[in-house]
């Protein structure tokens, strides 16, 4: 921002400087580069602790003898692969090399979304089948195990 102040002698010229913030991409914002200064900010140091957790939850929980230990599975290594990814897009800083207008937050809230409907769809679906087996949809993907 400039603000000029004129008298009759004299001209100043008063600028003023915005802080910095804490990540700056790096300066060929078109291209892929290699970024690590993201990994030294808030968000990028939550983000490797997320994987180190992740490795160690499934390296805990790795032969899954139970139910609920096939969930925890489920959930943690669904987790890690997200935050790989995502990692792996901040270190080549893919986001700022992709100039797509999406709102990435609710992209993902919709598609997760969408995936909770579907199960939920195929388990209602599945409970109707088994309440009705005069059905002539049978298959062995849609009936229960004992």
């Amino acid at each position: 921002m400039m603000a000029e102040t004129h008298s009759k002698s004299e001209v100043s010229t008063t600028t003023s400087t915005a802080t910095s913030p804490t990540y700056a991409a790096p300066k060929s914002s078109s291209g892929i580069s290699l970024c690590l200064q993201y990994f030294k900010t808030g968000p990028g140091i939550v983000k490797l602790v997320e994987l180190v957790m992740g490795i160690l939850c499934m390296a805990c929980a790795a032969p899954a003898w139970t139910k609920g230990t096939h969930w925890f599975l489920f959930v943690v290594v669904t987790a890690f692969v997200s935050t790989s990814i995502w990692c792996f897009i901040y270190l080549l800083n893919l986001k700022n090399a992709i100039n797509l207008p999406i709102d990435w937050l609710l992209t993902v809230f919709g598609v997760f979304n969408m995936l909770t409907y579907a199960v939920g769809s195929f388990y209602l679906y599945r409970d109707w089948k088994d309440s009705h087996p005069q059905s002539s949809f049978s298959g062995p993907v849609l009936k229960r195990n004992p």
